[in-house]
């Protein structure tokens, strides 16, 4: 099944986990039909983990907090895949987010408001960032047992289910040596920076 994983960073992902934020501002949007299933994954960061307790609460503590609490303290998330939305919503902001939303009246300019509030950034750091699309995320659902990246694949590069040669681009869809056009997706082996397609089966 076609999805997207994206990567956000931990402390955004806990505000998307405990329902604070319900918007997630990009600089691009996928060319898909909507809805469809958007995975996160809670990147990388030294200076900040995202623990989750057992009892389900979480907090954001640096490397040394959570050493000095390991077996109370729960389990860090970085670098797993924690939960997954439905994206069936994308709001185009356009220059809006760059430098002129001041000039929307009315209820776009409410609506506009309403998004930016919605995705916890202030107008400051909309505009420093630069994002042109409003994700919405519905049907919000936090895996009780984290993912590892390998349990997705990756729709960039596939084998040829043919021939087994390493496939080129998607968008190739024909086998260079078969002819073939049945591909087995590979295992993901790392994070987009951004986000990217995928193939899931949860």
């Amino acid at each position: 099944m076609k999805a997207i994983l994206i990567s956000i960073k931990p402390e955004w992902v806990e505000k998307i986990l405990n329902g604070e934020k319900t918007v997630e501002i990009r600089k691009t949007a996928p060319k898909v039909d909507l809805p469809i299933d958007v995975y996160i994954y809670c990147a990388k960061d030294d200076s900040n983990l995202l623990v989750i307790h057992d009892d389900g609460e979480m907090a954001i503590a640096t490397k040394a907090q959570w050493s000095d609490a390991v077996g109370s303290y729960g389990r860090a998330v970085n670098g797993k895949i924690v939960g997954k939305f439905t994206l069936s919503k994308i709001d185009y902001l356009g220059n809006v987010a760059a430098d002129n939303w001041e000039q929307l009246i009315g209820s776009a300019h409410e609506h506009h408001k309403q998004l930016v509030k919605q995705s916890c950034l202030t107008e400051q750091e909309l505009r420093a960032y630069g994002g042109k699309y409003a994700w919405h995320i519905d049907n919000l659902k936090i895996f009780d047992k984290p993912m590892e990246l390998s349990e997705l694949a990756s729709r960039a590069y596939m084998l040829c289910a043919v021939c087994e040669l390493e496939k080129h681009k998607e968008a190739k869809s024909n086998c260079w040596r078969c002819g073939g056009t049945e591909f087995n997706p590979m295992p993901l082996a790392s994070p987009p920076r951004s986000w990217q397609y995928v193939e899931a089966s949860v």
